[in-house]
């Protein structure tokens, strides 16, 4: 709140996030949902402010689009997956957002790593992890 009130919304927005974690962790979903859907407000807020919260803005749209899916805010969270695709994001980044496209269309709200995100048939990338 005072990151908030201080006018720092990235600071924030990931505070809110980490919270959501320690939701997670503690088998209390609906508060995470409470946290992420915060952290969400937040992110988008400081992006408008000019305020960084990832390296690049491909990575700060990979991570608005994960929230809102982990939020099982499916249509909000493809909405703006395909509004970050449309930017042709670098090759990484756009793996990422088609897993995610993968997890929305199956209503999957779940945990996932950066490790299950592998290259579609189109192509070659620096991502090539197997599955855990």
């Amino acid at each position: 709140m005072i990151q908030e009130q201080g006018g720092d919304y990235a600071s924030a927005g990931l505070s809110s996030m980490y919270a959501a974690w320690g939701c997670d962790d503690h088998g209390a979903p609906e508060q995470a949902r409470s946290c992420r859907l915060k952290a969400y407000d937040l992110l988008v807020k400081a992006r408008s402010c000019g305020q960084e919260f990832a390296r690049d803005p491909g990575s700060e749209d990979c991570l608005l689009v994960d929230i809102l899916r982990r939020s099982g805010e499916f249509e909000r969270a493809l909405s703006a997956c395909e509004e970050a695709l449309e930017s042709q994001p670098d090759p990484d980044i756009a793996d990422i957002l088609n897993f995610q496209k993968e997890l929305i269309s199956r209503a999957d709200s779940a945990r996932h790593s950066i490790g299950e995100v592998r290259r579609r048939p189109s192509g070659d990338t620096l991502l090539q992890h197997e599955p855990p």
